[in-house]
């Protein structure tokens, strides 16, 4: 078993690991967050195109056009549905610092 006077520099190079580790970690959701929120930029105008179509279903005489389009509508809908509740909400995550018994593991 190790101890941690006889070994002060693994409890330090344990502490390091684990905050770069979980500095990576928040980066690296940060970065999907940004890249959500554009393409949820994209998908909003693309929706906003599409049901400017697909309105002119109410119109006698309608084409397949805009049948397509609110099949188009209702696709672009769905995954910025999708995007949100997987990339976008906010869930519970560990903050950077952890403590040194769970980086090292068993042999603490």
């Amino acid at each position: 078993m190790l101890d941690p006077q006889h070994h002060p520099d693994l409890v330090t190079l344990a502490e390091e690991q684990g905050y770069e580790a979980m500095k990576g970690r928040l980066a690296t959701a940060e970065w999907i967050a940004k890249q959500a929120e554009v393409t949820l930029t994209v998908l909003l105008a693309g929706i906003g195109g599409s049901l400017a179509f697909a309105v002119k279903l109410f119109e006698p005489g309608s084409s397949s056009l805009a049948w397509a389009a609110a099949g188009v509508c209702a696709w672009l809908s769905a995954l910025a549905f999708w995007l949100v509740v997987s990339c976008l909400m906010v869930s519970p995550g560990a903050g950077p610092l952890q403590r040194a018994k769970e980086l090292v593991g068993e042999a603490w």
